[in-house]
């Protein structure tokens, strides 16, 4: 089957289909460059490792880009490595001045060569980086594989409408269309942590359930809580700027404090407040109800986050 052949097909079936799919870009043109970072046997600050500290300053200028570890058997060497994937089209951009000193260059692909699993996956975990980045400043929060945007307002019986609750997943349709499939639902009561709540924590015996983002993990918080004037607290929360900075830029805090105290498996931590739900009225995070949204609701939340994202049209 020809080229243009399989092209069109590929349109037809996608086009004239309604469901929760989108495509994203072509794969005409796409490209992409592998750095590897120093070898280390210590854990480093990320403000000190080559590979996140390019990543972070790639990211933040929208450059489809993502990390991984790499095990000791991998390269052969002793210790924890890092590799970054950058993914552009047709010219890769100039990097002279964003690459940090120590990263070298280990591989280069394109879509014209057989794309492998392992830089398909990578692609995969470039698209989703850009997507968070879109939605944090629209006040999701990363809850596993799920983005929440929590909902503030408490109705005039104590209830709470809910959360929306969206996750994403990509495929290479035909060869030639990088696509989305998103997964949108109507979630628990999730409430971005109050003043009233740290002040609930404090004045219990046993604390307060909440939920910790990114990684979507149920702690307690204990009620005490930091200043930026204390010890530590500002190296912490730079750490997290340096990954998550439209989150730190276009929320208020609500007159919260810099950091609160939470305790997960029996370890006490100092956590940012702006990354600490609760789960309004329950004590823990169930499982996100089966029914869908409707789809008028799910495309006009992609194409918005998409529109932010690539700049671009999102329609078929």
């Amino acid at each position: 089957m020809s080229a243009t052949s399989m092209e069109v097909k590929a349109s037809v079936g996608l086009a004239n289909s309604l469901s929760n799919v989108f495509k994203l870009a072509d794969v005409t043109g796409l490209c992409w460059v592998r750095y590897t970072g120093p070898t280390s046997s210590t854990l480093e600050a990320p403000q000190d490792d080559p590979v996140l500290k390019t990543y972070a300053q790639l990211l933040s200028e929208g450059y489809a880009c993502a990390w991984r570890r790499l095990s000791p058997s991998t390269d052969g060497q002793t210790g924890e490595a890092k590799d970054l994937w950058l993914f552009y089209f047709t010219d890769q951009p100039d990097l002279s001045t964003k690459l940090t000193a120590g990263l070298e260059e280990a591989e280069r692909g394109n879509w014209k060569e057989e794309m492998t699993k392992e830089s398909t996956t990578m692609l995969y975990r470039a698209l989703h980086n850009l997507i968070e980045r879109s939605l944090l400043s629209e006040n999701f929060l990363p809850l596993g594989k799920w983005f929440a945007r929590p909902d503030s307002s408490v109705a005039t019986d104590g209830s709470s409408r809910g959360c929306f609750l969206c996750s994403f997943s990509f495929f290479v349709h035909a060869h030639l269309y990088v696509c989305a499939s998103v997964d949108m639902r109507a979630g628990p009561a999730l409430q971005p942590l109050l003043p009233s709540h740290v002040s609930q924590a404090l004045a219990s015996s046993t604390g307060l359930q909440v939920i910790l983002s990114p990684s979507g993990l149920n702690a307690v918080m204990t009620g005490h809580s930091y200043s930026l004037s204390d010890s530590g607290i500002d190296k912490i929360l730079e750490e997290w700027k340096l990954f998550f900075p439209r989150r730190f830029s276009a929320d208020s805090s609500l007159g919260l404090p810099a950091a609160i105290e939470v305790v997960i498996g029996g370890v006490r931590m100092r956590y940012p407040s702006q990354f600490v739900l609760v789960y309004h009225g329950e004590d823990s995070l169930p499982t996100p109800p089966p029914s869908p949204l409707n789809q008028g609701e799910v495309e006009d939340t992609v194409h918005e986050v998409w529109e932010a994202t690539r700049g671009g049209d999102t329609e078929l």
